[in-house]
């Protein structure tokens, strides 16, 4: 029987869905952790301007960071930590000195940079530091632009024009650079004296390692789609024995989520490949592989114990070591393509990240017959390796198309979702840019490889939650039997009208239900229907993003869930969840860190003590009307209670619903031009907050002149 997974997602104002695993529909609601994919060093995150090329650099051996897992990546280098990281990266053989060595009259032969330092020295990267005969090398002295440029093209043996007459020495290493698209921009002739002006400035270890990883692509040398060579050739696979006369060439494919390794060899040639892996507490996981011929692809039993990070993989032959390289590999995330539509998605270059290349996708009808589509009311979202959750705008759609495309601002893994305007997925499309290896199986794919069908328990799914959350710093849910039972009806619903979505036929949500079950704060849910079984569906969600910011949601505190078996087989798993609960304390709470905040920000204004009355009065009526308004129909009005008050001068009123008095903090700090037009010509206020029956907060702000 094929797998069928369905997936939708809702959110208290918004909703979004996304589907992941090979069929399940899902639904859900929350922002998640924004915890790293790319554990390599714990001080640079994908957003970090020099993380692509940190990165890629460290996964292919060519720069290491400190013992502490850190690359400090921000901190002016050195010169002898610059000669270090371009000799390493280059992959120059560093050259012994001995104790008769002269280098500088400063390196004294037994430091730990005294090779780097000769090596460079013999090959003319570097010369004295200061005065022509002073034999001073400097070594902590930092390293400016144009003395890092010109180390970088001479310590790769890149011919350089010399200076004309009249300019400075550094113009034509710049230029050079400039011509090989190693700065942040490419600049035009009438530009460059912008350029040279940037010459004196301190450079980073991380500006240094992106200037040395744009020239590794500049020579066409991306050891992200060919990591093969010899030792000679500057690529990532070091070669061992005599492979002279027939160098092993390796290629690392990356196609459906699985990793394929290729290499030059006779269909009966023996290989041994070993993949290795160093992990938490100074424990190893080896994995060994006989291989008879040309390549080998890995499974998901060959990979589930490795976890994210770099696997160094080993090939021997006849018992002798001949290649060996690094893979960075993250865990995968598995398309997902209705029925009705085929999906066409590219990454233009490998190099979008840094020049400005766009990621595309358009789906298409598979049939010009099938009816009841409007792309116009689709929505896109793009979710990248920080769980950060994006909503954009469609590029452009006719009747049997829609096309979607944008520019990544760093190198990473996009996840694209593509929903109607039910909020059900149509298509999720992860797009792998070259390097990238989510090759890992996820919890789902190890389910599968073990279980036909499999159900969990209501409390199993919850405990399933908390290990996720926990595994995110985020504190666990906890079960309430009310949100269990409107679980259950809400399945029971769907089940006997046959439907699925987060609105019944009436057009009611779990939202408008609350009440009943004397819920008084906001609620999220999560819907997911698979062919195998409620485990099938509950770990689904963990791997639909836009249902994964709704499990790693910490502000939601509270859950209940519910299962039905429905007519064609499937399960369906509702799973609801609670905001966080006020209580009058933290209203009073709110109060006083809006008065702060607004004493803080806009310090000319003086509190008042009659305008606080007014204030107060108001937000009663709005929790009695259940509405944030400053007119109702029955005839109330704010401008009455101004007569009560007998308050005859200008005034001005802003009022607002909001899930807590923080989030309302947030939507000032959000959109500050708010407050600022409020209190223009204004010197005194009063402000009152009050949360109705149902746990939503209403805040009055009276201002005067």
């Amino acid at each position: 029987m094929k797998n069928t997974l369905k997936i939708k997602q809702i959110f208290l104002f918004t909703c979004t869905f996304f589907v992941l695993c090979t069929s399940i529909v899902l639904a859900n609601s929350a922002a998640g952790d924004k915890s790293s994919r790319f554990p390599f060093f714990i001080d640079i995150s994908p957003d970090h301007k020099d993380f692509e090329a940190v990165t890629y650099l460290h996964s292919h051996d060519m720069v290491n960071g400190y013992s502490d897992n850190t690359f400090l990546p921000n901190r002016a280098i050195s010169r002898v930590e610059s000669i270090k990281l371009l000799l390493e990266a280059s992959k120059k053989t560093i050259q012994k000195s001995s104790s008769n060595t002269f280098i500088f009259t400063d390196i004294p032969s037994e430091k730990w940079f005294s090779n780097y330092v000769y090596t460079a020295k013999k090959i003319g990267v570097i010369n004295p530091d200061g005065e022509v005969g002073t034999g001073n090398f400097n070594p902590t002295r930092t390293v400016n632009r144009a003395e890092a440029i010109k180390m970088i093209l001479e310590v790769n043996n890149v011919s350089v024009l010399s200076a004309n007459t009249g300019e400075q020495w550094f113009y034509p290493y710049f230029k050079k650079a400039n011509e090989l698209h190693i700065f942040n921009k490419h600049y035009r002739n009438d530009e460059l004296n912008i350029l040279y002006s940037y010459a004196a400035d301190n450079l980073t270890r991380g500006e240094i390692s992106t200037y040395m990883y744009r020239y590794i692509l500049s020579e066409s040398r991306d050891l992200r789609n060919d990591i093969s060579g010899n030792n000679s050739a500057n690529l990532s696979a070091d070669m061992f024995g005599d492979t002279s006369s027939n160098p092993l060439k390796i290629n690392a494919l990356f196609s459906k989520g699985l990793l394929t390794l290729e290499w030059n060899a006779g269909k009966f040639d023996k290989f041994v490949v070993h993949m290795i892996q160093k992990q938490e507490n100074n424990r190893t996981e080896e994995v060994v592989f006989n291989v008879t011929g040309n390549s080998i692809t890995f499974t998901t039993k060959d990979l589930k114990k490795f976890k994210i990070g770099l696997i160094e993989f080993k090939i021997k032959k006849s018992e002798q070591l001949v290649a060996r390289f690094i893979l960075p590999v993250y865990t995968k995330f598995t398309p997902y393509i209705s029925n009705e539509f085929t999906v066409h998605a590219e990454a233009t270059t490998y190099q979008y990240g840094y020049l400005n290349k766009k990621i595309s996708v358009q789906i298409d009808k598979k049939s010009q017959n099938i009816d009841g589509i409007d792309f116009s009311k689709y929505k896109i979202y793009v979710l990248n390796s920080t769980e950060n959750l994006y909503e954009k705008s469609v590029t452009s759609y006719n009747e049997n198309s829609l096309y979607f495309e944008f520019t990544p601002q760093i190198k990473d893994l996009y996840i694209i979702e593509i929903s109607d305007e039910f909020g059900l997925a149509k298509a999720v499309i992860p797009v792998t840019p070259y390097g990238f290896f989510p090759i890992l199986p996820n919890n789902l794919d190890i389910l599968e490889s073990v279980n036909t069908n499999k159900n969990y328990s209501n409390s199993e799914i919850i405990q399933k939650i908390n290990v996720l959350r926990q595994k995110h710093g985020v504190s666990p849910v906890i079960e309430k039997i009310e949100l269990s039972s409107l679980a259950q009806i809400r399945a029971r619903d769907m089940k006997e009208r046959k439907y699925l979505g987060h609105y019944t036929p009436e057009g009611l949500s779990v939202n408008d239900m609350r009440s009943d079950y004397s819920l008084t704060s906001s609620l999220s849910e999560n819907l997911a229907t698979h062919s195998r079984g409620s485990a099938f569906a509950a770990i689904g969600l963990e791997y639909s993003p836009t249902h994964r910011k709704t499990l790693l949601n910490p502000e939601l505190q509270y859950v209940g869930v519910a299962t039905e078996k429905l007519e064609n087989g499937e399960v369906l798993l509702v799973e609801v969840f609670q905001d966080i609960v006020l209580e009058q304390t933290d209203i009073d709470a709110g109060e006083i860190l809006l008065y702060n905040y607004i004493s803080e920000n806009f310090p000319s204004q003086n509190a008042d003590i009659i305008l606080q009355n007014i204030s107060e009065d108001w937000s009663k009526i709005m929790v009695e009307k259940r509405s944030a308004q400053t007119d109702f129909t029955d005839g109330s009005s704010w401008k009455n209670i101004l007569n009560t008050y007998n308050v005859t001068e200008s005034t001005g009123i802003f009022v607002l619903s909001h899930q807590t008095p923080v989030k309302m903090k947030e939507y000032f700090e959000e959109n500050p031009t708010i407050l600022s037009e409020f209190f223009a010509k204004k010197v005194s206020y009063g402000l009152s907050i009050k949360m109705d029956s149902m746990g939503v907060v209403y805040l009055t702000l009276i201002g005067s002149e």
